[in-house]
């Protein structure tokens, strides 16, 4: 059927992308949360004594905040990007198939 190919088919090939960018969306999720319990360690851990063993451990908690703060800022910079293309693209992905549609019913 025509209309199966032209209308039905692309958007189900459309709808499949959805649960790629929503795991994207909660990988970018899960990284902020991250992002966030490392602040809140490092603030803590900055609080304390300035003891030889307190230094060190703050040390490697800025390590690690900064290293989840970059991977959160590369996810989130890639989604930027890459959503609002995904979003004007829609048009041009189903302005081929809705002309042939709009083709054969004038024939």
């Amino acid at each position: 059927d025509l209309g199966q190919r032209t209308a039905v088919d692309p958007m189900k090939k459309l709808s499949g992308e959805f649960p790629s960018i929503q795991a994207s969306l909660k990988k970018r999720d899960t990284t902020l949360a991250e992002v966030l319990r490392n602040q809140q360690k490092l603030e803590k851990q900055q609080k304390l004594e300035r003891t030889g063993q307190n230094i060190v451990k703050t040390e490697q908690m800025k390590k690690c905040y900064q290293s989840s703060k970059e991977d959160f800022l590369k996810q989130n910079r890639m989604l930027l990007m890459e959503l609002p293309q995904f979003y004007e693209k829609r048009v041009e992905y189903f302005q081929p198939s809705l002309q042939a549609l709009i083709r054969s019913q004038r024939s």
